[in-house]
């Protein structure tokens, strides 16, 4: 039986607390042993312990008081790649972390970092944050996109993103951010001919843009020296049945479904189609 500095019998499992007679171990005055296991023993001179408040005390310097957190967490059997979460108030789990999460997300410096890792950074994703307004006709840089300007309807207000797309120097197009006065910044996700080329730039608000999507149809751009082409992607046709057709040595069409819509219209070929389009269809 594994007994403590006294020779006293030990159980395993059990805190044991001996308060009374000094004795003598080792050169030291003992009043007070503590245990756990038989692993601890505290010794202390006989003139520290002179009530149970002192004790207390003693006790609270070597032992953590007990808690339902922390006994939360030594209920846990933890394994490689895994970390502690909580369930409940004091309830615990664990959850997998895999190494590509340690490396690439827990270790990054900050959210745009973190972006950048999973592949959705907004400054090189071709779909951009989406602008206020977008512009309709050429305007002054330095001046006509300040806060308090009104673009296609809307006054501008300090911070907005804008879209300019109609400068007469193209090379000034792209996507911006408006100032207090003078000329708009370029915005973060467009301030290189990289990140601009087959952009995405959806529109909130205006007389004319509101609620379209702008692409950058510009294949190599070199940033403020490159005209910048941007075109919707919005294209409003004029309703029509649908074209029944058959091929053959040559392709005809059938215009039985239209109705009276190509009535006498003479349309019997695929350039005549296209011909009817063009002038009937808007872009």
């Amino acid at each position: 039986m594994a007994v403590d500095a006294f020779g006293l019998p030990i159980t395993t499992g059990k805190t044991y607390i001996a308060v009374g007679t000094a004795r003598v171990v080792d050169g030291d005055t003992v009043v007070l042993v503590a245990g756990n296991k038989g692993e601890n023993v505290l010794r202390v001179n006989a003139a520290d312990v002179l009530n149970f408040a002192d004790l207390v005390l003693v006790l609270a310097a070597i032992y953590q008081p007990l808690h339902a957190r922390l006994t939360a967490i030594s209920g846990l059997s933890p394994s490689a790649d895994q970390v502690p979460y909580y369930t409940g108030a004091t309830t615990m789990a664990l959850a997998s972390l895999s190494s590509w999460v340690r490396a690439n997300l827990l270790s990054v410096a900050d959210a745009a970092a973190a972006r950048t890792a999973l592949g959705v950074d907004p400054d090189t994703s071709k779909w951009k944050q989406s602008v206020r307004v977008a512009t309709t006709t050429n305007g002054t840089l330095a001046t006509a996109f300040a806060n308090g300007q009104t673009v296609d309807g809307v006054t501008l207000a300090t911070g907005d993103r804008i879209l300019l797309k109609a400068q007469s120097a193209a090379a000034d197009n792209g996507i911006y951010t408006v100032n207090a006065s003078g000329a708009p910044t370029r915005a973060t996700d467009g301030n290189t001919g990289t990140k601009l080329v087959s952009a995405h730039v959806p529109v909130e608000q205006g007389s004319a843009n509101a609620d379209t999507v702008w692409v950058c149809t510009t294949n190599s751009i070199t940033l403020g020296t490159t005209a910048q082409t941007w075109s919707s992607m919005v294209t409003t046709i004029k309703a029509a049945p649908l074209v029944h057709s058959h091929v053959g040595t040559d392709v005809t069409l059938d215009d039985s479904a239209w109705g009276g819509s190509l009535a006498g219209s003479g349309i019997r070929d695929v350039q005549a189609l296209a011909d009817y389009i063009d002038a009937n269809f808007t872009p």
